[in-house]
């Protein structure tokens, strides 16, 4: 009995031991290593300079006029662009999930124009094998005609690959019905096997030739999705807005966090003020309380990365002191409680109710008010009855009542 009750209490420190460490495990997650490290995204490939998987290219090379149309009299035709293993060395074993061509209508009355997205492995001069063979699309006015692939199909940069679309007549005369655009102003990297294409006249489907007398480019690209490793959070900065005088705010502060992430981008952003909740920010904010004030903050992106959490101090000071007193007429006595000078100190002291026949306001601006320094302002109300002082200066104010008997305040 007594060795059971020894393993009934070994058993419980156990799982008590093991709700502590998941507690702890819990109460850390605003810091800790990704959950989720790799991403995906699409990236258009074809004639790029460099394969930086983190950018998206859109393959434009006209400058917005379109400078050579080719069509053919004998539909349908075919373009082409071939990318060779060296190209495609950096997306080894990535998919590809798109194609897009550039679509241009010459003519209103034209139709939606039929084409076939193709995808072949091959040589220097021709398609061999062929991939994918997506029929009977459509293309419809003017710009980048998208297809998803009805199956991606995975890289083996030891090929080369051919991108083909197909496009059919509608009537059959092609070069008024689907115009295919070259580029003017060809890239200096690019070379001229973005010019393969062939027309159905006495050519199978893998006879390709080069155009090599047209200087330009097929509008003509594949969307790949490549797996990035995103081991990097955030980074999140902030922006205190205000008026200052010295190292110190004398007027409500605005607070902003901009956040930013190259790789997978930002999930999210929290924030908390003075040790408070923590809470997720959705927009500026403003703190408006006298003293001194910490933002902390941190961002976590898509990939699951959380940032180290950052803080921000500062301070808001009540930048004057008002002192009424009564008497003869009414005394203001502003006192500059920084440690830094003011300058153009605007005032106004303003007395309400009683019979006040006139002088019931004064204004005015202090050019310079020094560190710890005092001024007296005046105002000379004159009537009869219990008024209501109100005094202001530099984003303060002060309040009294008081007993107007002439010019005199009791």
């Amino acid at each position: 009995m007594k060795a059971q009750t020894i393993a009934k209490e070994a058993i419980v420190l156990l799982l008590a031991t093991l709700m502590v460490v998941s507690t702890f495990s819990v109460a850390n997650t605003n810091q800790g290593a990704p959950s989720t490290p790799d991403v995906s995204q699409k990236v258009w490939v074809g004639y790029t300079k460099s394969f930086d998987s983190k950018d998206i290219v859109f393959l434009h090379y006209d400058d917005g006029v379109l400078g050579t149309r080719v069509g053919s009299s004998y539909p349908p035709v075919f373009m082409a662009i071939r990318l060779t293993n060296d190209e495609l060395a950096p997306y080894n074993g990535a998919k590809f999930i798109e194609t897009a061509w550039y679509h241009v209508v010459n003519n209103v009355s034209i139709p939606d124009h039929v084409y076939d997205a193709k995808i072949w492995t091959g040589d220097e001069t021709h398609p061999i094998n062929l991939l994918l063979n997506d029929t009977n699309l459509t293309a419809s006015g003017e710009g980048w005609t998208n297809h998803t692939l009805s199956a991606p199909i995975t890289i083996d940069a030891a090929n080369d690959y051919w991108i083909v679309i197909k496009c059919y007549a509608h009537p059959a005369v092609a070069q008024n019905d689907y115009p295919m655009p070259f580029s003017t102003n060809l890239a200096g990297n690019i070379s001229h096997k973005s010019k393969w294409w062939h027309n159905s006249n006495g050519y199978t489907e893998t006879d390709f030739y080069e155009v090599a007398t047209l200087n330009g480019a097929w509008l003509l690209r594949v969307g790949v999705n490549v797996t990035i490793e995103d081991d990097t959070p955030p980074v999140t900065t902030v922006q205190l807005t205000g008026n200052m005088s010295g190292s110190v705010f004398v007027t409500p502060v605005t607070v902003t966090l901009s956040a930013t992430d190259n790789i997978s981008g930002v999930d999210y952003t929290k924030v908390r003020l003075d040790s408070g909740n923590w809470t997720t920010y959705t927009a500026v904010f403003t703190v408006s309380a006298l003293g001194d004030h910490m933002v902390e903050f941190y961002s976590v992106d898509k990939a699951g990365n959380i940032e180290t959490t950052k803080n921000a101090t500062f301070t808001i000071a009540n930048p004057l002191t008002i002192t009424i007193t009564k008497g003869f007429g009414i005394t203001a006595a502003l006192t500059n409680t920084l440690t830094t000078d003011m300058t153009s100190v605007a005032w106004n002291i303003q007395c309400t109710g009683g019979i006040i026949l006139f002088g019931a306001s004064a204004s005015g601006t202090i050019p310079a008010l020094t560190a710890g320094a005092m001024k007296k302002v005046h105002c000379f109300p004159f009537g009869f009855g219990s008024i209501t002082i109100t005094a202001t200066a530099g984003g303060t104010n002060a309040t009294a009542t008081a007993f107007l008997l002439l010019i005199l305040t009791v």
